[in-house]
């Protein structure tokens, strides 16, 4: 449940953001430009400020949980991003500002700019700001506290940082992402006295994080059941996760919580063997294998293949496939799910 930011602290992340949007910092920054804030257990957090590109106006910012791993995906995006977006959601953990016109605020939106007494002239271009938190499989939504005090600081660092842009070397674009310099400051260097180009070091990216998931195993007792049935080696089934634009939502005032949907398809004979649809907040894989458990217990044998096109879901299950002794097999997804899969998105 979202809960109402202290009266002091609103004013001052309201105020900020006003300062923000009349400086226009997104004249002079690009959001390839980012600033890594290096903290005291040499964690690395990013932000960068949207609005170069005349679309999104406002300002994002990453823990260090999910920074590195969101830089190499937005840059560098792998296939499984196309044909589900919302997965990049998976693992985020942050905060945003945006600007928007007025038909985009929401009822909380709406009160606090109320609460603020803003009232920007007529016909004003993404003059209202709002304030979103990135929460792991949710959609953007309200900031708490936490987020609040966190994004306001980030606010005036993005200030300072923007007053560098004319003394700033371009990004070299052709370099790759990880040995691609990229500013860097300690989050404990005050933003009270501008910034000079002593205050930033320049320290690549380095190579992209592993895949931030755990590799999910059955009990031993049901493994043990499992391999008793006889391994089909001419079987081959297709496993897939992939995140669905509905979400859940109980209250009102709560994030909206993605949801995930899974099937199992036996690919010789194109049929759903497995099927399962439910909240996106367990790790990614189970869904899958719970269709693969589904064609275990009806057709009471082991695949010889279980197929993927999604490494990190081939990443999730692969001990519990071994363990079954099943090979696990990178490979396009079947035409039965690929044209069941276009249908979904159009909903």
């Amino acid at each position: 449940m979202t809960h109402p930011l202290p009266p002091e602290l609103e004013r001052d992340l309201f105020s900020a953001a006003l300062a923000f949007r009349q400086a226009e910092p997104w004249k002079h920054m690009s959001n390839v430009q980012r600033l890594m804030m290096v903290e005291a257990d040499g964690g690395r957090r990013t932000l960068c400020i949207l609005g170069n590109g005349r679309e999104i106006y406002g300002l994002q910012s990453y823990e260090s949980s999910c920074a590195a791993d969101f830089i190499h995906c937005t840059e560098n995006p792998p296939p499984e991003f196309y044909e589900s977006p919302l997965s990049l959601l998976a693992h985020l953990d942050g905060q945003e500002l945006e600007f928007v016109s007025a038909k985009q605020l929401d009822s909380f939106d709406k009160a606090r700019n109320g609460r603020m007494g803003h009232k920007p002239a007529p016909r004003s271009r993404q003059a209202y700001p709002i304030f979103r938190a990135f929460r792991p499989d949710c959609r953007p939504w309200h900031v708490e506290e936490v987020h609040a005090r966190r994004l306001l600081a980030d606010i005036r660092r993005a200030l300072r940082w923007a007053e560098l842009a004319s003394t700033l070397p371009e990004p070299d674009m052709d370099l790759p992402l990880e040995t691609r310099p990229l500013a860097h400051v300690p989050e404990t260097l005050t933003t009270d006295r501008p910034w000079t180009l002593a205050d930033i070091s320049w320290q690549p990216l380095g190579k992209a994080p592993g895949p931030l998931l755990d590799e999910i195993m059955a009990p031993a007792e049901m493994i043990k059941a499992w391999n008793q049935l006889p391994l089909n080696p001419n079987v081959s089934i297709h496993l897939e996760e992939r995140y669905l634009n509905s979400v859940v939502q109980e209250e009102k005032t709560d994030p909206p919580r993605l949801t995930r949907l899974a099937m199992a398809i036996e690919v010789k004979s194109q049929m759903i063997v497995g099927q399962e649809i439910k909240m996106a907040d367990i790790p990614l894989g189970t869904l899958a294998l719970d269709c693969l458990v589904q064609y275990l217990n009806v057709a009471k044998c082991r695949p010889g293949t279980v197929r993927f096109s999604d490494s990190r879901l081939g990443f999730a299950s692969s001990r519990f496939l071994a363990h079954l002794d099943i090979r696990l097999v990178m490979s396009k997804p079947p035409q039965a799910f690929s044209e069941m899969w276009q249908m979904i998105r159009r909903m």
